[in-house]
């Protein structure tokens, strides 16, 4: 919720300014379930530099106002241009895509992210359902350029650093969770 009793820091800047940065954020708060929104709204706070009515840079801003780190943002607002430039034209109409599906294909040139994409959207189609993370993966597999065994490694030592901090009853409720997970 936007906070009334957040610290304004005086910086100058005309009214507009200022409903504009709280427009974009309650867009954020909106668009916690749909991050193009959500990122779009930050590169926008991020280039007007709209944080500094609250915030003396943006990393601040972000980790007082939305808890996420700059690193985070900086995917986000990364994920939400690749889609709006590249994939947007090659994804189904009234598609939403997830940060991470971006994410899947970012580390590509731009020729094999869109080569993925489309081959992505055209497995999707054979099974007749919407584009999933499923089928970047299977793209990516299909033309040799899914994560190296490298990749998943550190993925899983992290989870597993993850997992190691968690009390004994949770280890074993996530154990069932995936258990369960599998099966369906």
């Amino acid at each position: 919720m936007i906070s009334a009793d957040r610290v304004s820091l005086e910086q100058p800047g005309d009214e507009i300014e200022k409903q504009e940065l709280i427009s974009l954020e309650k867009t954020i708060e909106r668009g916690l379930r749909s991050f193009l929104d959500t990122a779009a709204a930050l590169r926008e706070i991020q280039e007007k530099k709209l944080y500094r009515f609250f915030s003396p840079d943006f990393e601040s801003y972000c980790k007082s106002r939305w808890h996420f780190n700059r690193q985070h943002a900086y995917r986000l607002i990364s994920a939400c241009k690749i889609f709006e430039a590249e994939l947007v034209k090659l994804s189904p109409q009234g598609y939403n895509p997830r940060e991470k599906e971006i994410r899947l294909v970012s580390k590509l040139g731009p020729d094999e992210r869109q080569t993925v994409w489309t081959r992505a959207v055209d497995l999707a189609a054979e099974e007749k359902k919407d584009l999933q993370t499923k089928y970047i993966r299977r793209a990516l597999t299909e033309m040799g350029l899914a994560p190296t065994l490298p990749d998943a490694t550190m993925r899983l030592n992290k989870i597993a650093a993850w997992v190691e901090k968690l009390a004994p009853e949770q280890v074993q409720e996530l154990f069932h969770l995936l258990k369960d997970k599998v099966e369906a």
